[in-house]
């Protein structure tokens, strides 16, 4: 855990709302990771270079 702790069930559904919301205006089609930046510690530093 990145952040160091769990992630409260308020804060996916506070995340929910805005997508769903008419105040997001550009962001549709998305994979929303939340976990804590998990993905982005275990992914590594070379995020691009996936055909190795």
């Amino acid at each position: 855990m990145p952040l160091n702790r769990f992630a409260e069930p308020v804060v996916v559904a506070e995340l929910m709302i805005w997508l769903t919301s008419p105040g997001n205006t550009h962001v549709t089609g998305q994979t929303v990771y939340v976990n804590n930046g998990a993905d982005v510690a275990m992914r590594g530093e070379n995020i691009w270079d996936l055909a190795d």
